[in-house]
């Protein structure tokens, strides 16, 4: 399995706070219960066994020492009560949980990541966040914070992966689903990168995948962005 390391500076990333963490458990959804969380109001519960459900064979191990830390000062939610992480937390009753923590914030919108642990190993593959704003997202701010998501999980290194999927909730706890998918230029002397996102209702991708048609063929809005890095980036332009 692979193993990662981070470096940060005042530019390229800040380690997530363990207070804001807590895991979740997660079970693989079949195609009734993901259309019924599609049509549901978003929960963080619920977009974890989602996502996990959708992304699955996307999946796989990797060893990252610092969540391995991490999750030992986490919470673990589990039904009505709250403990606190260990080895046998993260084993015992399902065997995958999700460790969810804030990622990043700014005065308009928040963003929280979504990792994946089965058993005792990370899982990598796919970047899943969500994000949320309570002034509600336009065109135009949630552009703007999906472009955010797409640098912070580059600039991070937590996922080793160029695909992104994104819930974008309203403050009425509506949502939608945005799947991106990352060009790091790598001939260009610059840091940079160009993103191809599609936003889609929820029902819409799950019938679309049900169906075994293409996501293309699904009804979705799709825009190109192009974001500047900081960083060393040298491992996306070597994959």
């Amino acid at each position: 399995m692979p193993r990662i390391s981070r470096k940060s500076s005042f530019h390229e990333y800040s380690p997530p706070d363990p207070s804001s963490g807590r895991l979740i458990g997660v079970s693989d959804v079949d195609h009734a219960e993901l259309l019924g969380i599609a049509n549901s109001k978003y929960s963080d519960s619920h977009f974890s066994c989602f996502a996990y459900s959708v992304s699955k064979s996307r999946f796989r191990s990797y060893v990252d020492d610092f969540f391995a830390d991490f999750i030992e000062s986490v919470p673990v939610e589990s039904g009505d009560s709250t403990v606190f992480s260990s080895e046998k937390a993260l084993t015992f009753e399902q065997p995958v949980r999700c460790l969810v923590f804030n990622a990043f914030c700014s005065p308009l919108s928040a963003a929280q990541e979504f990792k994946f642990i089965k058993g005792t190993d990370f899982l990598t593959g796919i970047g899943i966040y969500s994000i949320s704003s309570r002034f509600g997202f336009g065109d135009e701010s949630k552009k703007l914070a999906l472009e955010k998501v797409a640098q912070y999980s580059l600039q991070s290194h937590h996922n080793l992966s160029l695909t992104l999927i994104t819930a974008i909730v309203q403050p009425d706890s509506s949502w939608e689903l945005a799947l991106g998918q990352i060009h790091v230029h790598r001939h260009s002397n610059k840091n940079c990168a160009s993103i191809e996102f599609a936003l889609f209702d929820p029902e819409v991708f799950v019938c679309s995948i049900l169906a075994e048609k293409g996501l293309k063929d699904a009804q979705h809005v799709s825009f190109n962005s192009f974001i500047q890095l900081f960083g060393d980036m040298s491992y996306y332009k070597s994959v």
